[in-house]
């Protein structure tokens, strides 16, 4: 089996799922995503990218000083590196396994679905190779320094992705609630006749809140196409965008609907 060798880290403007998107609206699968995590490149400290600029005058200056500092000094501190790790092979091979261990006791929450672990294993490793390469004396930052850093990272990746539940299950969640918001007029109203094209459910308005009755058949196949319907359904359920209902039919409530008689609707 083919798999990956290189930790990809990209400075794009666009998202991965945005440059499908230019293409033609071709959904990005998480897996991919995982490849190139969305990072967001302003840290809100005033000064873009950074959160310290070591005394110069403007982030501007900063950036101009480390480019031209990496054109004189490319390569040499992997050299380094690379040299001090082929001679402390073992004890960095144990510290990469302790370092990346305690990062993701630190940093992955509790219901993390297994794209969130995956994920903290990237920025883990990245953790990692920071704190040897500052154990070997590359880096001049003091120790904790890159974990810190990787922590953050990898919590802004998370609050920008917004939730701990796989991205498949996220996006069924998305695509639901703005169905909603996009295509209400395709739901029957409980006091009018008409009957909109294209009905996928009905409309009411109970206990002051407007609820929304989806066909079972219109939830599956078309609010969840190509998703897991049960698992995008028992998320909504956990956040309270659906009803519990049953035990044995989740989500689910028997209504009596106009012309319909009485059968079990999405509400």
């Amino acid at each position: 089996a083919k798999s990956w060798r290189l930790m990809v880290l990209s400075s794009g403007e666009l998202t991965l799922a945005a440059h499908t998107n230019e293409g033609g609206g071709v959904k990005v699968k998480a897996g991919a995503e995982l490849r190139l995590l969305n990072i967001p490149a302003d840290v809100g400290c005033g000064m873009g990218l950074f959160e310290e600029i070591h005394g110069f005058g403007s982030p501007a200056d900063f950036s101009d000083h480390l480019k031209s500092a990496a054109k004189v000094f490319y390569g040499t501190p992997l050299r380094a590196f690379l040299n001090w790790f082929v001679e402390h092979r073992e004890h960095a091979l144990a510290r990469v396994a302790e370092l990346q261990d305690g990062f993701g006791k630190a940093y992955v929450p509790d219901r993390a679905s297994g794209e969130i672990v995956r994920a903290a294993a990237r920025f883990s490793l990245l953790c990692a190779a920071g704190e040897l390469a500052t154990e070997a004396g590359v880096t001049g930052w003091l120790p904790g320094q890159a974990a810190r850093a990787a922590g953050t990272c990898f919590k802004a990746w998370l609050e920008e992705r917004g939730s701990v539940v796989g991205g498949d299950v996220e996006m069924g969640v998305r695509q639901a609630l703005a169905f909603v918001e996009e295509q209400g007029s395709r739901f029957q109203r409980f006091d009018q006749a008409f009957v909109p094209r294209d009905r996928v459910g009905f409309v009411k308005t109970e206990g002051g809140y407007v609820q929304y009755m989806f066909t079972r058949g219109a939830f599956e196949s078309i609010v969840c196409k190509g998703l897991n319907f049960r698992s995008v359904r028992d998320e909504m359920i956990r956040r309270k965008f659906m009803i519990a209902g049953e035990a044995e039919h989740p989500g689910q409530r028997k209504v009596m609907l106009p012309g319909l008689g009485r059968p079990r609707v999405f509400v």
